[in-house]
């Protein structure tokens, strides 16, 4: 037994594949400006829960933990969904700082241990649970209103 041929006659599916195409090409270029922006924000909301959580400390402040200049937000690489950007601190003390470390008086004996203030840690959790989600539904938003898909 031979199934019949059907025929289907798609009306504007040349439009539909233009504005696809169009959305692919305009992807890359969207989601690295969204990822950079979300970046650069990272390191404002950083910042600010140090200044918080050090407070009048001159060695940290002069390590330039508490200004954006103490954080380094790279260039992008890769391409499509596996894009990433490098975010890094320039003080020698950061990862001390961040992680704690043991406290040390000058014949080199352990006198305590300072608790770290793990800020990036919680700000790179919060950050993938409630700000990339957010920021991806706009990268998809900005795709289908660019190409007139919406």
């Amino acid at each position: 037994m031979q199934l019949p041929d059907f025929n289907f006659d798609l009306v504007g599916l040349s439009e539909m594949s233009e504005d696809l195409t169009k959305a692919i090409r305009l992807y890359p270029d969207l989601a690295e400006k969204r990822l950079r922006k979300s970046a650069n924000n990272f390191r404002k909301d950083v910042v600010a829960e140090e200044k918080k959580a050090i407070k009048d400390d001159e060695v940290r402040t002069k390590n330039k933990l508490t200004t954006n200049q103490g954080f380094t937000v790279g260039r992008t690489r890769g391409y499509n969904e596996s894009m990433e950007i490098d975010f890094s601190a320039k003080s020698k003390i950061f990862h001390l700082v961040e992680n704690g470390h043991n406290q040390v008086n000058k014949t080199g004996q352990t006198v305590g241990w300072v608790e770290g203030n793990h800020v990036v840690k919680k700000m790179r959790d919060n950050y993938s649970e409630h700000v990339m989600p957010f920021e991806m539904q706009q990268l998809m938003e900005d795709i289908t209103r660019e190409c007139g898909l919406n």
